[in-house]
């Protein structure tokens, strides 16, 4: 009955505007355990720092639940100097500031992600830093965008656009 006033369009074509998993993304959701989490010595990201800036390149394709968890712990603890990109504790001075998160890889992420990523950014801010997203795909620009967390983490379209914004305070 609603069908004719609506019109005839299915649910999943009224909702054109939501993001599509990709074969890929459904692959590797795949490859996790029963659970849809990653093995626990997995790789979550790759690291770099240029000046005060922590660039985490994330390598997973779904970031959700507790690999989220696990990914913003590991991040949290080499901005309070308990680990450094070389496996050694470093001194206050070479600690990190700010955080430029790349997410080129990440193609879906659920509620858990985004809420490590808050409490992360809480964390960060009371240390005086600041997060930015870069490359984000845009599932996951859909996902800040719908949320309106884009506000609070600014996305950028390349990684010293956000190291540039980052270390400005913005």
């Amino acid at each position: 009955m609603l069908g004719k006033f609506f019109g005839n369009k299915s649910k999943s074509r009224a909702m054109h505007n939501s993001p599509v998993l990709s074969d890929e993304t459904l692959r590797a959701l795949r490859k996790a355990d029963d659970l849809g989490h990653m093995s626990p010595g997995a790789e979550l990201a790759r690291y770099d720092t240029l000046g005060q800036t922590l660039v985490a390149i994330v390598v997973m394709q779904a970031l959700s639940g507790p690999d989220a968890e696990r990914l913003c712990e590991e991040l949290a603890a080499r901005f309070r100097g308990d680990i450094h990109a070389t496996g050694a504790v470093p001194n206050t001075a070479s600690r990190p500031r700010h955080l430029v998160l790349d997410l080129q890889n990440v193609e879906y992420m659920d509620s858990g992600a985004i809420g490590s990523l808050v409490s992360l950014l809480t964390q960060l801010h009371k240390l005086g830093g600041n997060i930015a997203l870069v490359n984000t795909h845009r599932n996951v620009q859909f996902l800040f965008k719908l949320t309106r967390l884009d506000r609070l983490f600014p996305i950028c379209t390349d990684t010293l656009k956000a190291i540039e914004r980052v270390e400005r305070g913005g």
